[in-house]
């Protein structure tokens, strides 16, 4: 069957408009991670279940904690995974800090800290800022060593604050635009039309909206490592569009329709084969706990099933309209 073989082959697009729709009013619930926004960050082993809500209620009543999210992994090897965006006295002096008020620095911070002051009121602040941060950090750990029976040493801590976290989420931005800009000229140059050119490109810009959209609903949080996932899909995407481009444009044999259901059959041997490949991946690094991979992994998987919604059903009726209408005016 050619789904592409009828008069009405173009509603096909009505598909994944609904979808591209729904997933853009998806994006305000996308949280960014704590190299995007700035946090803190701490992993550890886990040797016995632990409830997270209740550590999190702990947690909350033993420090002004801001935004804490606490959460547990099973697998062959479970782990605890703690991010907060700060302690509400620390974000305060930090605030003081960046707009250089050191007094407001050092009287926030004094009643808790003690430092041997110098003349400079930018060295005592820092000094206080440093101290009350180190003193915070080793508090909080040996409260969640206590509650978890974790040891002190088996902690990682990440620490990123707003303005560098600020840094990496524009260094981010400016790659997934960077990509779109050479994706679009390196396709107009190939194919020298326009409309092609756009075709190529919504696909992958429907991928990165899909994937998005996704991520919003299963609470994975925007983050450095899965800006890396999305900048592949951009890849994924062109390459299966310009194979798809070119056999139905650029090939003569068969009605236009019948050459992108040949396009069809490749492609979707292509794709299927990698979504097996990256649903491996995801069990395994699901099952040894390896958060990151984990995320990448599913973030591929998604975004793929995009492709395959935005390549053959708004791709393809592009490019045999496009086809059909050259081949009309040559005869």
């Amino acid at each position: 069957m050619n789904i592409y073989d009828n008069k009405h082959y173009k509603k096909l697009i009505i598909i994944p408009l609904v979808v591209a729709i729904i997933s853009a009013l998806l994006l305000p619930g996308l949280k960014l991670g704590i190299d995007l926004r700035g946090g803190v960050l701490i992993n550890a082993p886990l040797n016995q279940p632990v409830d997270q809500n209740e550590l999190s209620q702990a947690l909350l009543s033993e420090f002004a904690i801001e935004e804490l999210e606490v959460r547990t992994t099973s697998g062959v090897s479970p782990g605890i995974q703690i991010q907060f965006l700060g302690e509400s006295t620390l974000l305060k002096a930090e605030g003081f800090i960046n707009s250089e008020n050191y007094d407001a620095v050092i009287e926030t911070l004094r009643p808790t800290t003690t430092i041997v002051e110098t003349g400079d009121k930018k060295e005592n602040a820092e000094a206080y800022y440093s101290q009350a941060r180190e003193g915070f950090k080793n508090k909080l750990i040996a409260s969640i060593a206590s509650r978890t029976g974790v040891g002190k040493t088996d902690f990682s801590v990440q620490d990123v604050g707003p303005s560098l976290g600020s840094f990496f989420w524009q260094q981010g931005q400016n790659a997934l635009i960077f990509s779109f800009i050479l994706i679009i000229l390196l396709v107009f140059i190939f194919f020298r039309r326009i409309m092609v050119s756009f075709a190529v490109i919504q696909a992958a810009f429907f991928d990165v909206l899909f994937s998005l959209g996704a991520m919003s609903i299963l609470g994975i949080p925007l983050s450095l490592p899965t800006i890396a996932p999305l900048l592949m899909l951009i890849g994924y995407s062109v390459d299966t569009d310009i194979m798809l481009t070119e056999r139905v444009m650029k090939r003569k044999a068969g009605k236009a329709s019948e050459r992108a259901m040949w396009a069809m059959h490749t492609g979707l041997t292509m794709t299927g084969t990698t979504l097996a490949a990256v649903l491996a991946m995801y069990v395994v690094s699901s099952l040894t706990s390896i958060a990151v991979l984990a995320n990448i992994s599913l973030i591929i998987f998604i975004g793929l099933i995009g492709d395959l919604l935005a390549t053959w059903l708004v791709n393809a009726p592009i490019v045999i309209w496009l086809s059909e209408k050259k081949t009309r005016k040559v005869i």
